[in-house]
Order: structure tokens, then C-alpha cells, then sequence
């Protein structure tokens, strides 16, 4: 659990000094730079064997903690150090800016999946634990009875969980209890040392293995306080912190002679006496020395100030340890990479830190509540504008709520429908993008106006979302005139689904008409009709027509003059948004590859296989594809009559 920290105490005062000017000024951005990449040399250029877990290598019940040293001026010394060591950062941190390591692109980017990384990492080391088998760590050893088999199993159900991503907030609580029961078992020391594990719980529990970068907590946990995600990775570091601190007492500056009987079977981690050749740097000062550092680690981590440059510090020490010592180094600290990981990327809400009276003063006693409804262009792009104008405004609070949980970009719904693109392709997550914005998934079932309540259809309930202010972006839904054997015959053309089943369908279309003896029912099968003249019904026609004639060489039984694709428009041209030259420019494009037009014309009816056109003629067709006339949904007809707190 040990780390090789960062020796910042040593060479941070004398640092400081040489570099602030005598007025009183604070110095220039490139002496800043100097300065903290300084610091950080220092702490990966530190030898010390805190990088090794000293009981995984050494039996601890040969040596026993001494209650003669805890109450000797090593506990003293281990104070102070740490102590100073936390103001020389805090020193530090005035020094460079409060800006230095704040959020970037480039850890923004590294932090999509940190989560997920954390997760994996962590049931590796629970599944290693399993196999010896092993309470957490191998210095905890299982009996193989009952209760030994039976956390054997709940070790391995939670790997299953943080792997998977099913449950995995069952995983992350029922990790807890394992730290809380290791108290039990074992001793509070062997808890504190483990309880880097219930950090580990906390963020999967609230954040979740499948969270995008850890920026946003889940659903329930969001709804409630937006700063929910922070407090888990808060709660990760300090846990950390504390299982460092406890590792450092009891494997070295309490316990001397476990951190000498690691260091007699492996003298060449004293690099002072060994390497360097200093005779006066004893194993016995070197356990001291490592020990101090690690717990001065952990109290910095604890203090929260500039995690990234302690975790940055802490990084190549703890991989330099690998090829030195068995196996065992490196699936022990598999988890703690992963912990150092989300830390570093995430920043461990640094950036929100201030004392105590100003956090409260940050905390508004009443909130404005804008809610938006619908996860399309429109709401979306209303979020992201919002976001751009509050940021990190905690007195007001965005909360979107659609149906999906992604938005598509239906521009390409033709590409997709023809085979050319996955749905994959067109999605992109909305918590992904909207990371100050509260998403929820549902369906709105009513608006209570005067209330001001939004209704929204849960899985199993129905839950109210309350609002100061209410734009909704709901888009739009076909109309079919009244004809109800048109909206049962023809399909949709709205959604990344409707997309897929109208490809589907089409591709079972050439299965069965090159199955198929009888001409004009191959001719039924193989006709495509597109009602509405607009941009989707156009490039969907032209699309379709397209992936027909693609497909023709893999069905050697159908004619390349059967597949036909009819568009049916209301009007005397196509396109009516773009000018007469484009439009017919575009129709005849679309005829002279093969798509056949029928204007001043109207879907009448469906039924039976065949399509009635109006003013006259039928088409005789398996398929009818319906773009035509989208109008405002009736939801937002109804809210006309509160325009000064809703937006359409």
C-alpha cells in the first residue's frame, strides 16, 4: 500500500526563497514553471522503499507493533513532519497560482473512462485477493470455513459487478462492508490500511463503473446535489490518504523492526547505504525516513491541496518498485493506480476548495430551477448555452429530461437507414456533453402550470420535477391527416430506431422478392414509396435507392429495373426550403438515377398492400415510409398560456 513519495519538504523551502523577488512581487510565469518543475523532480527522484508493501513480503506476526514507540518522539516526529509538509504545499500553491493544474482539454480527455479504469483495476485486485485466498490484501488471510468461502465469494461477486457494470452500486456498497468487517476480523490498524477499498465503494456507489469521466454523479445522487460527484472523489482521496498514513505507522515509523526484516532480505533498497555509498544512513534511519515521507504523502493527499502534483510525485516511484520485487507488487497496486489516475485527472474538486464559511456562502438558500424537455438540437443546444453563461454557478440548476439518453444527429438518419453508417456513428452521449447540466432520462407524461411541475414517467413511477423556468424543445411528431390506417401501415421517420427497422425491413424486402416466382408480387415487394418532398423524405428516397441498387449484385434473381422508389410530394417541386434552380437540380439528379416522382400529389390512404394516392392512382407496395408535414406537438400548444415562464 506504501508509495516512494515526493520529497517536497526538503527542497521547497529553499526553493522558495531563492526565487521570491525582495519587493515583494510575485514572480514571472516562467519562474513559476522552474520552480514546480523543480518540486516535481525532487519527488520522483526520491529513493525510499516506501514504494513496497512491507507486510506482503514480511510476516507482520513475526513482529508485532510496539506500544514503546508509539509513545515515543518518533509519533512527535511524524506530526511535524507532516505538518510542515502540508504548509510547505500550501506555500507552494501560493506561490505558482491557484490556477496551476486546474482543468485542461488535454485532462479532460484523459479522463473519459477514468472511472471505468478505476473499477477494473480494483476487481483485479479483489479476484487476486480471492485466489490466495485473502481479505483484501495477502497480509489478511481467509480459513477456508464458511464465513472464509463465503467472503471469497462476495470478493469475487464484486469483481463481477465493477467488470461487468451490472450493479455495480451493489458492488460498491457491499465493498464497504467488507472494510467495515475487516475491523472485525482483524484489528482497526488492518482496517485504516484497507480503507483506501471504501474509497473505492463510495465512487462506484455514487458515480458509477460506466460514468463517462466522473464529472457527474448518478442519477439519484445528481437530483438531489450536483456536488455530489466531487464529495465521492473527495472521499476517495481522503481515504486514500488515511490508508497511507496508517501503512506508514504500522509497517515503519511504529514498527521498525518489520521495516528492518524487509530491508535484511533486500538490502539493495537502501540506495543511501548501498548505491551512494553513505555509511551513516543506516536501515534503521531509512525505515524512519520512508516512513515520515509516506505519511507526509498521505496528510498532503488528506489536505487536498494540489493533488495533481502530489499524485504526479508519487507516479514513478510506485512503477519503479515493479521490477524489483515478486508479482505481487504489481496486482497489489493495481487499484491504487487506478485511484491515482481519477485523482490526477479529476483534480479531486481542488479547484472548489475554500474554507468553511465561504463554501456555505456558496450554497444559495434558494435555487433557479431551469428545466428543459426534450434531449434534441433544440434542448441541447439551449443547455449548452446555459452552461456557457452560469459555468459552475451553484445558485442555478439546468436539468434536461428526454426520452433518450443520447443525442442524434438526424441529418444522417438517411445514412443509416442505407446501411452506411451504425447508429453508433450519430449518437453522442448528452452527459458526455452537457457536464454541468442534470440529465434524466424519461418521458414527460404532463405540465402542471401552476404548480410549476414537470410530470416525468420513470421506470417503474412517476416522479415531478419542479421549475422556475421551462423551455421546451420537443420537437416535432407526424401528422396523418386524421387516417388512422396510415399512421397503422406506414412507418416513421423520426428516431436512430425508426432508421434501423426501415433498413431492416428493406433488406428483408430483397430476401423474400428473390425468393419470390410471381412478378407482381416480387414488383410489390421490391416498391418503396416516400411521402413528403422535404429534406428527409428527399435524401431518404435518394439513399434508399442508392443501397437498392448496391445490393442488386447479391441477388441474382431480382431485375435491375424492378426496385423502385416513389416519392410522393404535396407541392409542384421537391424541396420547397432551397431555391427553384437547386431543387430542380436535385430532382433531376434523383430521376436520372433511377427514383421516380409523383407531385401535386397526396397519400390518401394505406391498406392492404396497396397505397391511394390523391387525386388519383394506387401503388401496390409493402412499404410506406411516412416524412410528410411535422407540426408542434400538443404539449406545446398547451403552454401558450404561461409564455412568461415557459419557452418554446
Amino acid at each position: 500500500m506504501g508509495t516512494r513519495p515526493i520529497d517536497v519538504p526538503t527542497c521547497a523551502p529553499r526553493t522558495a526563497r531563492f526565487s521570491m523577488p525582495e519587493t515583494g512581487e510575485r514572480p514571472n510565469r516562467s519562474v513559476r514553471l522552474i520552480f514546480l518543475a523543480m518540486c516535481i523532480a525532487a519527488g520522483v527522484l526520491a529513493p525510499a522503499a516506501a514504494f513496497a508493501h512491507v507486510k506482503w513480503f514480511t510476516d507482520p506476526a513475526a513482529h508485532p507493533l510496539r506500544v514503546d514507540v508509539i509513545l515515543s518522539d518518533r509519533t512527535l516526529l511524524w506530526i511535524n513532519s507532516s505538518a510542515v509538509a502540508v504548509l510547505v504545499l500550501a506555500g507552494i500553491r501560493r506561490l505558482v497560482g491557484r490556477r496551476v493544474g486546474s482543468d485542461s482539454p488535454l485532462l479532460r480527455r484523459m479522463a473519459r473512462g477514468a472511472p471505468t479504469i478505476l473499477a477494473i483495476q480494483a476487481a483485479i485486485g479483489l479476484v487476486a485477493a480471492a485466489t490466495r485466498p485473502a481479505l483484501l490484501a495477502v497480509n489478511l488471510p481467509l480459513s477456508m470455513n464458511s464465513l472464509g468461502l463465503g467472503l471469497v465469494a462476495a470478493e469475487l461477486a464484486i469483481a463481477l459487478c465493477f467488470i461487468t457494470g451490472v450493479a455495480d452500486w451493489l458492488g460498491g456498497l457491499a465493498l464497504i462492508a467488507l472494510v467495515l468487517l475487516t475491523a472485525l476480523l482483524a484489528s482497526p490498524f488492518d482496517a485504516l490500511e484497507q480503507v483506501l477499498w471504501a474509497g473505492i465503494g463510495v465512487v462506484v456507489l455514487v458515480i458509477g463503473r460506466t460514468a463517462v469521466d466522473g464529472g457527474q454523479a448518478r442519477w439519484w445522487f445528481q437530483r438531489r446535489d450536483p456536488t455530489w460527484a466531487r464529495r465521492a472523489v473527495s472521499m476517495l482521496r481522503v481515504a486514500m490518504g488515511v490508508s497511507l498514513i496508517a501503512v506508514a505507522l504500522t509497517e515503519k515509523i511504529w514498527n521498525p523492526d518489520l521495516g528492518l526484516a524487509f530491508l535484511a532480505d533486500r538490502p539493495e533498497l537502501n540506495v543511501f547505504h548501498g548505491a551512494l555509498g553513505i555509511p551513516w544512513f543506516t536501515d534503521d534511519l531509512f525505515v524512519l525516513s520512508a516512513g515520515l515521507t509516506e505519511a507526509a504523502i498521505g496528510a498532503m493527499l488528506i489536505s487536498g491541496i494540489m493533488p495533481r502534483l502530489v499524485i504526479l510525485g508519487m507516479w514513478l516511484p510506485f512503477h519503479l518498485g515493479i521490477p524489483v520485487l515478486p508479482a505481487q507488487e504489481l496486482i497489489g497496486h493495481l487499484p491504487i493506480f487506478g485511484v491515482m489516475y481519477l485523482l490526477f485527472v479529476r483534480g479531486s474538486g481542488e479547484a472548489q476548495r475554500a474554507s468553511l464559511p465561504s463554501r456555505r456562502a456558496a450554497i444559495p438558500e434558494r435555487r433557479t430551477r431551469i428545466v428543459i424537455v426534450g434531449g434534441g438540437f433544440g434542448g441541447v443546444t439551449t443547455a449548452e448555452h446555459l452552461e456557457r453563461v452560469f459555468g459552475n454557478d451553484r445558485s442555478v440548476v439546468v436539468t434536461l429530461i428526454s426520452d433518450n439518453n443520447a443525442m442524434v444527429f438526424t441529418p444522417f438518419l438517411p445514412d443509416v437507414a442505407a446501411g452506411r453508417l451504425e447508429p453508433t456513428a450519430i449518437s453522442t452521449s448528452l452527459r458526455a456533453r452537457l457536464r454541468h447540466t442534470i440529465v434524466m432520462r424519461g418521458r414527460v407524461t404532463g405540465i402542471d402550470l401552476e404548480h410549476r411541475g414537470v410530470q416525468v414517467a420513470l421506470d417503474d413511477s412517476v416522479d415531478e420535477v419542479p421549475f422556475d423556468h421551462l423551455v421546451l424543445g420537443l420537437g416535432a411528431v407526424p401528422n396523418y391527416h386524421g387516417s388512422q390506417t396510415i399512421a397503422e401501415e406506414a412507418f416513421d421517420f423520426k428516431t436512430v430506431a425508426d432508421a434501423v427497422r426501415i433498413r431492416n425491413h428493406f433488406i428483408d424486402l430483397f430476401e423474400r422478392a428473390d425468393r419470390e416466382p410471381d412478378a407482381e408480387v416480387r414488383r410489390a415487394l421490391l416498391t418503396v414509396v416516400v411521402a413528403g418532398g422535404g429534406f428527409a423524405g428527399v435524401e431518404l428516397a435518394g439513399a434508399l435507392n442508392d443501397f437498392a441498387r448496391d445490393m442488386l449484385a447479391n441477388y441474382r434473381h431480382i431485375h435491375p429495373d424492378e426496385p423502385r422508389i416513389v416519392l410522393v410530394h404535396s407541392r409542384n417541386r421537391i424541396l420547397p426550403e432551397l431555391s427553384k434552380p437547386l431543387a430542380a437540380e436535385a430532382m433531376e439528379s434523383m430521376a436520372r438515377r433511377g427514383v421516380r416522382f409523383e407531385l401535386n400529389t397526396r397519400v390518401a390512404d394505406a391498406r392492404g398492400g396497396v397505397v391511394v394516392l390523391d387525386p388519383a392512382g394506387e401503388i401496390r407496395t409493402e412499404t410506406l415510409i411516412w416524412t410528410a408535414e411535422l407540426p408542434r406537438t400538443r404539449c406545446c400548444a398547451t403552454c401558450r398560456s404561461s409564455m412568461t415562464r415557459v419557452a418554446l
